[in-house]
C-alpha cells in the first residue's frame, strides 16, 4: 500500500458462499463450517474411549506434541507467542539493516519529501510493527488516514505511538540486508532471495 494513494475498495461480490446447482436449485456451502466438522468428528473418533473427556482435557493432552512446547498454558499471551518468532536477533537484524540503508539513502538524497532517517533502535521498530499490525485490522483507504485530522479516520492509537513522519521515515528505509554486500549476478553465492534471506532464515528457525 503507498502511503498517499487510496487503495481500491474491496468488492464483496466476488466473496459469496452461495452457489447454484447444475439443475438450478440453490446449494449452500460454507468450507470453514465443513473445516469445523470435519475437526470435531475427528476429535471424537480419537477419544471414543467410553468416557467423556471435556475440552479441557482434551487441550492438555495435546500439550507437548507439538507448538509452545516451551511456553506454559497458563502463561500464553499474544506478545509473547509473537517474540518466539520475532526474537531479540531478529530486531537486531532489522535495526543494523535499516541503519544502514538509512545512510545509503541520505547520500543518494531522497525523492520522498520525509527528513532522511538518522537513527533507529529496537524500541522504534517494534512500535513500527504494532502499527502495522493494527493497520491489517483498522484498514483505511492511505496510510496518511490514520493521523488525519478528521474524527473520522483518525486513529488515537496509532498516533500517539509515533507521529505520522518517524513512521514513514522507517517505512521508507525499512531494510533486512545491505544492498552494497549484495554478490553479483552469476556469481556462485547470488540468490533471488538476497534481501530476504538472512531474516527468512532466522524466521524459520524460530518456526
Amino acid at each position: 500500500m503507498e502511503p498517499f494513494e487510496n487503495d481500491e475498495s474491496d468488492d464483496d461480490s466476488n466473496d459469496s458462499s452461495t452457489s447454484q446447482n447444475s439443475d438450478g436449485s440453490d446449494f449452500s456451502f460454507d468450507p470453514d463450517e465443513l473445516a469445523d466438522d470435519l475437526d470435531e468428528l475427528e476429535i471424537l473418533s480419537e477419544y471414543s474411549t467410553g468416557n467423556e473427556m471435556d475440552v479441557n482435557s482434551i487441550s492438555q493432552s495435546h500439550l507437548g506434541q507439538g507448538g509452545f512446547t516451551s511456553i506454559s498454558s497458563n502463561d500464553v499471551t499474544p506478545i509473547l507467542v509473537f517474540r518466539k518468532f520475532f526474537t531479540e536477533e531478529i530486531f537486531n537484524l532489522i535495526v543494523d539493516q535499516t541503519k544502514i540503508y538509512g545512510k545509503q539513502k541520505k547520500r543518494r538524497n531522497s525523492r520522498n519529501n520525509i527528513d532522511p532517517l538518522d537513527d533507529v533502535i529496537m524500541k522504534d521498530i517494534e512500535s513500527f510493527l504494532g502499527i502495522i499490525i493494527v493497520m491489517g485490522i483498522n484498514s483505511l483507504p492511505s496510510m496518511k488516514h490514520y493521523w488525519s485530522n478528521d474524527n473520522v479516520f483518525h486513529n488515537s492509537f496509532i498516533s500517539s505511538i509515533m507521529s505520522r513522519n518517524r513512521f514513514l521515515q522507517i517505512f521508507y528505509n525499512l531494510h533486512l540486508a545491505d544492498n552494497l554486500s549484495e554478490p553479483k549476478s552469476g556469481s556462485a553465492d547470488c540468490s533471488k532471495i538476497y534481501k530476504i534471506k538472512h531474516f527468512a532464515k532466522i524466521l524459520l528457525r524460530n518456526f
